[in-house]
């Protein structure tokens, strides 16, 4: 038990710092624990929690604009990715998704090699190129991934990472359209009794732990210097992409 809730302050801490990855620990991890479809439903309250406590605390960060275009595309395309696992596998669509985000790290790098310094003065006049129609796509691309994968986060970052927002902008941003797709989760796996009340115990020590991961990684968060912050997201999706090829 000790073992797992401390896991999950390592994840939470993580993604309250980066703005995503805490399921690639948490998830992962917590199969070491438990078995597997009952660690996603314990994990998927850690996440319910951790976008929560992030949206409320970073609300005057988040674009809401994007925020909402997100998730009017991202919530039916969860159904239809949901669907879509029903009936195959998603192991195919994990290979595919990680190859596009290496490759996408790859233009990246080399990109920011080519023009030096230049490419930061691109950042901040890159949001205006988020077009209604590119994050319309993202949030379907989002949403679908969600619901066939089990998490579609690693889109967005791609996405989010290059409009040229403040970190914190970036890390509130990734909280506020994943909060309703995470509850719309946690209400299924009640519904399919994957979880119960015998597990209230365990939804509140995460609900404690949540609260305090989020509460120590936003003052970090303040602090952190925007090209550290710019690493520590392509790291993660480096690592995200290697577990998708790997796993």
């Amino acid at each position: 038990m000790i073992g797992f809730f401390l896991l999950a302050f390592v994840a939470t801490l993580l993604s309250t710092v980066v703005g995503f990855g805490s399921g690639i620990l948490l998830v992962a991890g917590g199969t070491l624990f438990f078995e597997v479809k009952w660690s996603i439903a314990l994990a998927t309250h850690l996440f319910l929690f951790n976008t929560w406590w992030k949206t409320v605390g970073l609300w005057p960060h988040v674009e809401k604009r994007i925020a909402l275009t997100i998730l009017i595309t991202a919530l039916p395309a969860t159904w239809l990715g949901a669907r879509f696992l029903l009936e195959s596998s998603g192991i195919w669509i994990e290979r595919i998704l990680g190859l596009i985000i290496l490759v996408d790290l790859l233009v990246d790098t080399m990109s920011r090699r080519r023009t030096r310094g230049s490419h930061d003065r691109e950042d901040k006049q890159a949001s205006g190129k988020l077009s209604g129609s590119k994050v319309a796509l993202t949030g379907a691309a989002y949403g679908w991934l969600s619901g066939a994968v089990g998490s579609g986060s690693v889109v967005k970052a791609m996405v989010f990472r290059r409009a040229g927002w403040p970190h914190q902008t970036f890390v509130a941003t990734m909280a506020a359209t994943a909060l309703l797709l995470n509850i719309l989760k946690v209400a299924v796996f009640w519904k399919a009794r994957l979880v119960g009340p015998s597990d209230v115990p365990w939804i509140a020590g995460l609900l404690a732990v949540s609260w305090l991961g989020v509460g120590v990684g936003r003052r970090w968060l303040a602090s952190i210097q925007p090209g550290h912050a710019a690493v520590l997201v392509r790291f993660m999706l480096g690592a995200v992409a290697l577990r998708l090829l790997l796993a």
